[in-house]
């Protein structure tokens, strides 16, 4: 449980130092969950900052404390440590390693397309996953399984409420990015980007686009 806190504690800190508020956090047997009142659009390097702050406190942490113990306390306590530090990273959505994932397909692929990417990479990882459990079943391990395959296909369903927040967070607040790349449709809008729209050989402005989707204008 120390090291679950520490790590929470990793991300609570960077985030509240960048100015972002926690909504939640959610701690289980395994590891934890942070839950942000963060923008979808917040930059790409804010984000990945926040996620790497966990794990970094966890191993920080983890170093120091294991110069108290030794023996069996010591090689005990760096066990959990390994497990609960490979757990996080490993690639699986909404896992610190799969959010991660995500954040470096974002840097090449839309956003909407790179969500969809990280979930369907998601599945295929718990599926090879589940295929060396069944070697040597075990409860813990089969209750992790049953967890995330709940997870990932709850975060699959809330695809298109994603990407449609995606979209009205921009047309809210017109964001200050100053990467800029043309695109042929809303579906390929990308984070850190600013875009210009070509359609029917004209070009239009973000904003232009994205008032014409929620005020239902015509262009």
């Amino acid at each position: 449980m120390s090291l679950i806190l520490v790590h929470e504690l990793g991300h609570f800190l960077c985030a509240y130092l960048l100015h972002i508020p926690v909504d939640k956090i959610y701690l289980y047997p395994f590891g934890g969950v942070s839950k942000f009142e963060s923008h979808i659009n917040m930059p790409l390097k804010v984000e990945l900052l926040i996620l790497v702050m966990g794990p970094v406190f966890q191993i920080v942490f983890a170093c120091l404390f294991s110069f108290v113990l030794n023996g069996k306390d010591q090689s005990l306590f760096l066990f959990y440590h390994l497990n609960i530090l490979i757990f996080n990273l490993l690639p699986i959505y909404p896992l610190d390693g799969g959010r991660i994932l995500n954040i470096l397909f974002s840097y090449r692929f839309s956003y909407k397309k790179s969500f969809c990417i990280s979930i369907l990479f998601s599945f295929l990882i718990l599926f090879f996953f589940l295929f060396f459990l069944l070697k040597n079943i075990k409860l813990n391990l089969l209750f992790l399984f049953v967890f995330l395959f709940i997870k990932i296909g709850d975060e699959w369903k809330k695809k298109t409420f994603y990407y449609e927040r995606f979209l009205l967070e921009r047309y809210l607040q017109i964001p200050s990015f100053s990467k800029r790349c043309q695109v042929s449709s809303l579906e390929d809008f990308k984070r850190d980007y600013r875009h210009v729209i070509r359609k029917n050989n004209r070009y239009y402005s973000e904003k232009e686009v994205l008032d014409s989707k929620f005020q239902k204008k015509k262009i």
